[in-house]
């Protein structure tokens, strides 16, 4: 049986690992270095993949979230 890599087999999403996070940071690294000429799709696509590796965080940490008042 294949499952997504990000899915527990209880089906809940599993801690990034140590590579996704140094990866997230290596692609927010290259937009910021190239300021506003970065590519519109590449932020897009780069805020969508730190918003699931968060949600992983909090849901594997339990802690809360933005809207509980943390930052």
């Amino acid at each position: 049986m294949n499952q997504p890599i990000n899915q527990l087999s209880n089906g809940g999403p599993t801690p990034p690992t140590i590579g996704e996070i140094a990866d997230l940071l290596a692609q927010a690294r290259s937009l910021s270095e190239q300021g506003r000429d970065a590519d519109p799709q590449k932020r897009a696509a780069f805020g969508a993949a730190k918003a699931s590796l968060l949600a992983r965080i909090n849901h594997s940490t339990g802690t809360g979230t933005a809207e509980d008042g943390e930052s």
